[in-house]
């Protein structure tokens, strides 16, 4: 979604139950995961970003909890639910699917399929040592 969408992803896991935890942030393809540190939760972390950067960037937080959607809501974010992500996502998999699909028009992608007949020509000739 987010080579689609040119946006920025951030996952944050609530690791404030866990002794001794810092605050981590680790790079996935186009994502970062956040793990909060020992006593911050989720929420405020997420809370303090929006804070942060609200006024800044257009921010959108994907979560069920009511009372984080309208705190967001109060900083300047967008608010979504799971549900609705889920569906943002499922749709963006299928346009990039159907393109996909149209683009092929049922034919392999080979590199053969690339490289101009009289080129091809030139290079089976110089596999049968011609």
């Amino acid at each position: 979604m987010r080579g689609t969408k040119k946006i920025k992803i951030i996952v944050v896991f609530d690791a404030h139950m866990v002794k001794g935890s810092t605050n981590k942030e680790e790079g996935y393809d186009n994502i970062t995961v956040v793990y909060t540190e020992e006593n911050q939760t989720a929420d405020n972390y997420i809370e303090r970003f929006v804070y942060q950067y609200g006024n800044i960037h257009t921010i959108r937080v994907a979560t069920s909890d009511y009372l984080e959607q309208t705190i967001v809501l109060k900083h300047g974010a967008a608010r979504m639910t799971p549900r609705e992500l889920k569906e943002q996502v499922e749709t963006v998999n299928k346009n990039m699917t159907g393109k996909f699909s149209k683009n092929s028009k049922n034919e392999r992608n080979t590199l053969a399929s690339n490289i101009n007949s009289e080129l091809l020509k030139k290079l089976e000739q110089m596999r049968r040592g011609e």
